[in-house]
């Protein structure tokens, strides 16, 4: 199964990357503390450990064992709430499944022949479940009888073979996250509209050239992904979801960004990365909540306008973008702190950049660099500065204003070990790579 979280997407920023970084590192810590500390997160990797000590059995990890079936006793695991199967080669569940009545996360995805109506009778049965994983289960139509899981929340198809949306789905009152990525969805049927409690919506990577009327009616959209797919307009139907945060329309052939996007008044995140936009009109910047968007891979991208209002915005991709200068409106830009010019054929550092002085994540790499300015030093908050593959022959003695900066990436240019060993006395905090 691929990685839910775009692990199979051509190239993503990496000013992006750099900050999942840091919060899935503080992430993991943490949970890795709560897992130390508290013994119902113990996780049981076998069935003959788990058998040993069935009551204290909460997570229970069986994933890549090519297990073909399951013992009937994994009924005695009462209290038994997240249980993963992945990628083994299950094709019958034991009865006993059904009396798992503390079982809230079940992952069966990797196990092509285990769709079947028994197996999914069995499932239905598990009264508290919510969230249910059917990745890569080689599930191509008909009907999924899940509508009996009354408490499920989230449901993943990813990476099947689904042209439709069974309408069984639609039964599931309590689902607020849908994933049918990777899938051969061609449209999306009017009753999506029912799923009123829906906040999170993923489709990428799809054959879908509209949306439903009737997608205007889930309100509580805050999450839409539809990557890579075949829309060519900016959907309408997307300025009814008022609550919405996160919208990614990469690799769409669309063309436009209208107006009326500015109704979406709580968008955060906006991706157009790989479309047919040629022009970013400046009222983009008046989104009051934006705080990252990605033009990435649109290389006849121009901007309208020079000036701009004060805006939010804190992270701007243009990478890959063929941009030989940048904007001027690039420089009223005051609140941002991540900007990626990766793969741009600048040639000059742009006198733009050192107007902004929140700047900390910048990438220049394989932007046909010569010369790094003496006012470099001006953007005195930098943490991380990649100015990797260019022509840089030397550093200028302005770098040793960066005092905050951590990571220098110089690779792939023509400096020598002096060059090197005379930046990083300038720089004594920094790594040089």
């Amino acid at each position: 199964m691929k990685n839910l979280n775009f692990k199979h997407l051509y190239y993503r920023n990496l000013i992006i990357l750099i900050f999942l970084f840091n919060l899935s590192h503080w992430a993991f810590s943490q949970s890795q503390t709560s897992k130390d500390t508290v013994p119902k997160n113990l996780i049981y990797y076998t069935l003959s450990d788990a058998s040993k000590n069935i009551a204290k059995v909460y997570n229970l990890n069986l994933e890549k064992q090519g297990l073909t079936k399951l013992p009937f006793q994994i009924g005695r695991l009462n209290n038994l709430e997240y249980f993963s199967l992945a990628f083994n080669e299950i094709k019958e569940l034991p009865d006993s499944m059904e009396r798992l009545n503390n079982l809230v996360y079940l992952d069966l995805s990797g196990n092509p022949e285990v769709f079947t109506d028994k197996n999914i009778e069995i499932i239905s049965k598990i009264k508290n479940l919510k969230t249910l994983i059917l990745s890569s289960c080689n599930i191509k139509a008909g009907i999924i009888n899940l509508e009996n899981l009354k408490s499920l929340e989230k449901l993943i198809l990813d990476e099947n073979q689904l042209t439709l949306i069974p309408s069984e789905i639609m039964k599931l009152s309590k689902l607020k996250y849908l994933s049918i990525q990777y899938n051969s969805l061609t449209e999306l049927p009017a009753y999506i509209s029912k799923l009123q409690n829906l906040t999170e919506l993923h489709l990428f990577r799809n054959n879908l050239s509209a949306l439903p009327n009737s997608f205007a009616e889930l309100s509580g959209l805050k999450t839409i992904n539809l990557g890579s797919n075949k829309i060519k307009s900016f959907p309408k139907e997307l300025y009814s979801i008022l609550q919405l945060e996160e919208l990614i329309l990469d690799k769409n052939p669309v063309n436009n960004i209208p107006i009326e996007i500015l109704k979406l008044n709580k968008l955060k995140s906006l991706s157009f990365s790989n479309t047919k936009i040629s022009q970013v009109p400046d009222f983009i910047f008046q989104l009051p909540k934006l705080d990252f968007l990605n033009l990435s891979y649109n290389s006849e991208i121009r901007f309208t306008g020079e000036k701009i209002s004060e805006t939010n915005l804190r992270q701007l991709d243009l990478s890959f973008c063929d941009l030989k200068k940048l904007p001027p409106v690039i420089a009223n830009l005051k609140n941002l702190i991540g900007l990626n010019l990766t793969n741009n054929p600048l040639g000059d550092f742009p006198s733009e950049i050192i107007k902004l002085k929140n700047l900390q994540i910048l990438i220049m790499w394989k932007t046909n660099l010569q010369i790094v300015p003496e006012d470099i030093s001006e953007l005195t908050n930098l943490i991380y500065l990649d100015l990797g593959s260019n022509l840089i022959k030397s550093m200028p003695m302005g770098i040793s204003g960066l005092s905050k900066l951590e990571i220098l990436k110089l690779w792939g240019n023509p400096v020598d070990k002096l060059v090197i060993e005379s930046t990083q006395k300038l720089l004594p905090n920094t790594k040089i790579e």
